[in-house]
């Protein structure tokens, strides 16, 4: 067994040890949050979403540590799936720091006891996909760090994605991606699988008359997603009018640093794919970033 195949398996291994270990902490948390004494305070609300997610993620990760096997086809692949669980968990760690921030403060009310057993666990959780991280070989460092790098990544691999549905194994019922509006439903349950607190339409501030609509928001991240949908070759001109005017607007939203902007384009009838990417993507005023990721993905040699 080489040192990659050694470290995938027993990183896997030593994960699934931890989970079913902490198993009576992960049952309290969930008891936890049940009931309704605190309904409709926002800690309650996003500690439950957190405590849920966390529960069913790290319990489905790695029950089978064999490599390939089950859940893991290979040490790459483990990498891949151990970065998107680092940035799940770093993603509701931001979100329940962002609610808890009152009871933090000196003065502040006493911290609820079903938000510190939360706290502790995505700590335990964290330190586990720390220590696993490093002891991986040097040449299978973290490839996502962040959830920008999970979502651009997403956004790159959706035409597989929209493939994979086009087929039924056993005969059922199929879905079509036929509209921007099928897009998004799509690839916001990619994204919520890998990135918590994934928020729908968020509005910009108005810049000039015009206001623009984002699909989703990740908050925590200072990140907005937009989706683009192309029917046309006449639609390359409308598109970048349009992302030129939405990017703008975005650009006066004091939440947002960075926009990531999927235009899905299944029959490749946009002429100039690479050369909108080229042109809309980078810094511009207001943002610290624009990623324009045109899938499926074209050769820069090709269109």
């Amino acid at each position: 067994m080489d040192d990659k195949l050694r470290w995938a398996t027993e990183g896997a291994d030593y994960l699934r040890r931890m989970r079913n270990g902490s198993q009576a902490e992960f049952a309290a948390a969930m008891e936890g949050f049940k009931g309704n004494e605190n309904r409709g305070q926002e800690w309650f609300h996003e500690g439950k979403s957190c405590v849920i997610a966390l529960y069913h993620y790290s319990e489905e990760f790695a029950p089978d540590p064999a490599i390939p096997g089950a859940c893991f086809s290979s040490p790459q692949h483990f990498t891949e799936r151990l970065d998107e669980y680092e940035a799940f968990v770093a993603s509701m760690q931001a979100s329940m720091c962002r609610v808890l921030a009152p009871f933090t403060k000196a003065g502040g009310p006493a911290m609820p006891y079903q938000a510190t057993d939360l706290m502790d666990l995505l700590n335990r959780v964290a330190t586990a996909t720390a220590y696993v991280r490093k002891l991986a070989p040097p040449d299978l460092g973290s490839a996502t760090s962040d959830a920008r790098t999970i979502v651009e990544r997403a956004a790159r691999q959706f035409h597989e994605a929209v493939l994979a549905l086009r087929t039924h194994p056993h005969g059922g019922t199929t879905w079509q991606v036929a509209d921007e509006w099928d897009c998004q439903y799509l690839f916001r349950a990619i994204l919520t699988s890998l990135v918590h607190d994934v928020r729908i339409e968020e509005w910009s501030p108005s810049v000039a008359g015009t206001s623009a609509r984002c699909e989703f928001l990740l908050k925590d991240h200072r990140l907005m997603v937009e989706l683009k949908f192309a029917r046309r070759k006449s639609d390359l001109k409308k598109l970048k009018t349009e992302l030129l005017t939405d990017v703008r607007d975005y650009g006066g939203n004091q939440d947002v640093d960075v926009v990531v902007v999927l235009v899905y384009d299944p029959k490749q009838v946009l002429d100039g794919a690479i050369q909108l990417q080229r042109d809309l993507s980078g810094p511009t005023r207001g943002l610290k970033d624009v990623t324009v990721i045109v899938s499926p993905p074209r050769s820069t040699a090709g269109i």
